[in-house]
């Protein structure tokens, strides 16, 4: 009953980077993949142990930092390992992630998707925030069930066209959806999707997303949208205008590109 690495889960070796990150080709994802140094050695050094071991293990090793970090740190690299199917987790430490799956923020898993699919329709169904940047206006409700259909968001994300990330706040509760694409860079991906219980909670879903993606070697987040009012909220909350693209053939319309480093 443990933590398992499963060597063959990548294609060759790691190789290190300039920036102390390592460029990996896991074979459940189609692109070479970016993780940092402490997720990599935890990837080496985890095989065979419980979660208590390494615990144990590294609070040893970083005797100033807070156990409770530690643990947080641990849990959420194993979750991210988890999920690019480098590790297997079994008997009680299999619990322990289930539970940390459910209250952290981390990528939507198989089991995820009926869960998701709800929340989804539960917003639509009371006019609440859901923006979808590929459309770039307001979803009508048979839209977002079509859209965010269970099959539509399987195929995305086997496809990588969009991988979806699950939010939750300090109480367990889920508060948001968010969808990213990857464009031509390893370390810059693309908001697609921004899918809110509450307006308010903007702010806290796109930290929660900078984190996780951040642990994943992301440095660059980006927005492409038309809405001017978004493009203040993202402002708001440390985006940065990054470009103005003017539609030759509509004076009135401009397209806003946004980023906010992850760093």
């Amino acid at each position: 009953m443990s933590i398992h690495t499963i060597k063959d889960s990548i294609l060759g070796v790691p190789r290190e980077e300039d920036n102390s990150t390592y460029l990996i080709y896991p074979q459940s994802y189609p692109r070479p993949h970016f993780i940092n140094h402490y997720m990599l050695n935890l990837w080496y050094e985890a095989d065979g142990k419980t979660f208590q071991k390494l615990f144990e293990e590294y609070q040893n090793r970083y005797r100033d930092v807070p156990i409770e970090k530690i643990q947080s740190d641990i849990i959420n690299s194993i979750i991210y390992l988890y999920n690019l199917e480098m590790v297997e987790v079994t008997g009680e430490d299999k619990e322990v992630l289930a539970a940390m799956s459910k209250s952290e923020t981390s990528i939507v898993n198989e089991q995820d998707f009926r869960e998701i699919n709800n929340f989804i329709l539960d917003i639509a169904a009371n006019q609440g925030c859901i923006l979808n940047f590929d459309y770039d206006r307001n979803l009508e409700k048979k839209e977002v069930e079509s859209v965010y259909s269970i099959p539509n968001m399987r195929i995305n994300q086997i496809h990588r066209k969009e991988i979806y990330f699950k939010i939750y706040d300090s109480s367990n509760v889920l508060i948001g959806v968010a969808g990213v694409s990857f464009k031509r860079s390893l370390e810059t991906c693309y908001v697609s999707t921004i899918i809110l219980s509450d307006l308010k909670k903007f702010g806290d879903v796109i930290d929660e997303l900078i984190k996780v993606l951040h642990s994943g070697g992301i440095n660059h987040i980006k927005v492409k949208t038309l809405n001017k009012s978004v493009v203040k909220q993202l402002v708001d909350n440390g985006f940065e205008v990054e470009a103005r693209l003017n539609d030759e053939s509509n004076d009135l319309s401009i397209t806003y590109i946004v980023r906010r480093n992850t760093v």
